[in-house]
This record gives structure tokens, sequence and C-alpha cells, in this order.
């Protein structure tokens, strides 16, 4: 299982970092893949009614991603009023699915499936038009706060997290993971040349975004009574299973770009 994951890893990662770098239609041919097969599993997820449940939210997700690409700050979709929307959507997710428990029924399940993930990829769609350094930084945060979740639970890790959400996390990693997208933050402004106090700020949002968004996933598996969002990557499942940590924390980053802006 390690080795599939160091693997996929080892081969996604240059592609990602290669389409985030170069941004335009590479970044937008990821983000619209992501789009179609993460609105394909969270059509399962939720349980969109119909043999074609997952036609509608995936036309619907990618539909978000290009209205963003189309947007560039303030034509289509405004930066701002897009940003809103994405947060209202995080809060609304974090609040309904993770804190109460809540699942969809009905046409719900077909909307929510396609704002789950459509919203929050177009967060990622604008922040790369806004520039490569906000759009870098949301990506390397929440890998420092996945990584340092991951390993310092395991060393430390004693006292579950959410037992009913997810068994293996633990305040411990918790807590490691928000300290590492901290530093890492931090360390990416003083490289950026702007305050690492500052950027350690936004860090620190974005990193508490990222477990939110890791944990709302977790509940919705247990809730379809799967381990996994889906089987697309090698030791890593689904679509959603890798991004769904930063489809909280680059709402975030993209929210408070257009706050300090």
């Amino acid at each position: 299982m390690l080795r599939h994951r160091v693997l996929t890893a080892a081969l996604g990662i240059p592609v990602f970092l290669g389409a985030l770098y170069y941004g335009g239609p590479y970044w937008a041919a990821v983000l619209l893949l992501v789009a179609a097969l993460g609105a394909r599993e969270s059509a399962a997820l939720f349980g969109a009614p119909g043999t074609g449940g997952a036609a509608a939210p995936v036309a619907a997700a990618c539909g978000l991603v290009l209205a963003a690409y189309a947007g560039s700050g303030d034509g289509l979709v405004p930066g701002r009023l897009l940003a809103a929307c994405g947060m209202a959507a995080l809060l609304f997710f974090t609040g309904y699915v993770l804190v109460a428990g809540r699942r969809f029924a009905g046409l719900w399940r077909t909307a929510a499936a396609a704002v789950y993930p459509g919203i929050f990829l177009a967060q990622l769609a604008a922040l790369r038009q806004a520039g490569l350094a906000p759009a870098l930084f949301a990506v390397l945060v929440t890998w420092a706060t996945d990584t340092f979740a991951y390993f310092t639970g395991l060393a430390l890790g004693k006292r579950a997290l959410w037992p009913s959400v997810s068994p293996k996390k633990t305040v411990e990693g918790a807590v490691g993971g928000i300290a590492g997208g901290v530093a890492a933050g931090a360390l990416l402004g003083w490289l950026y040349g702007g305050s690492p106090v500052a950027w350690g700020a936004v860090a620190l949002a974005a990193a508490l975004a990222a477990e939110a968004g890791d944990l709302v996933e977790s509940r919705l598996k247990r809730q379809a009574g799967v381990k996994d969002s889906g089987r697309l990557l090698p030791g890593h499942g689904g679509a959603l299973d890798r991004f769904d940590s930063l489809l909280f924390s680059g709402t975030v980053v993209h929210s408070l770009l257009w706050l300090m802006g």
C-alpha cells in the first residue's frame, strides 16, 4: 500500500505542479478533470437519484470551474462574489454535514454533489488567475498540513480527535498538522518578501480549513459506508480523497486574498 502511495505521488506531483506553474489551459485541464471525477464520486457519496445521477453534477461542477476562468476576477463571475459563495459553501458543508451529521434528500443530493466539489475547485481556478504565488501557497500549506498531521499522528498520536467521524485521526496529529502548515506559510511569506507573521496567520486559517475539509469528506464516506471516495489512484483512493483538504484551504486563501486586497 505504501509503495503504491509513493509511486502514485512520484508520478502525479510533478504533473500537478507543472500544470500549476504554467497555469492557463494546463491548470484548467487539471481542475476540469478533478471536477468531473470528483462530481462522479460525490454523486455516489450523496446518492444522487436516477441512473444518470452523475451527469448533472459533473456538468455543473465543470461549468463552475469554467465560469471562474471566464470571470478572470471581475468579469462573468466577480472575484468577491465567487469568494463569498465559496466561503458560504464551506461553512454550510462544515455545519450541515460535519457538525450536524445531516444527509441530503431528494434532488438536494444532486445539487450538493455539484456544489461539492464544483464551487471549491472554482476557487482554485480563480486563485491561479490571481497569480502563481497565492495558488502555490495554498497547495504547499495544504500539503504541509496533511504531511505533518500524518507523521505526527503516527509518532505521537494517542487521543482520538473525532472517533465517530474518523477513528484514526488524533488530537496530536491535528496539532502537528496545523503547526506544520503555519511553519510552511511563514517560510513562504519570508521567501515571497512579505511578512512571515501575516502569511503565517493566513496559513493558520488555511490549515484549519484543510483539516475541516478532510473531516467533512470522512463524514461523507462514513455516511455512504465506504472507505474511499473512489479507486482512481492506487494507494490514494479517489479524486476527493486527494483533494478534500485543498478544496477548503484554497477557498479560504482565495477569500482572504480578496479581503486583504
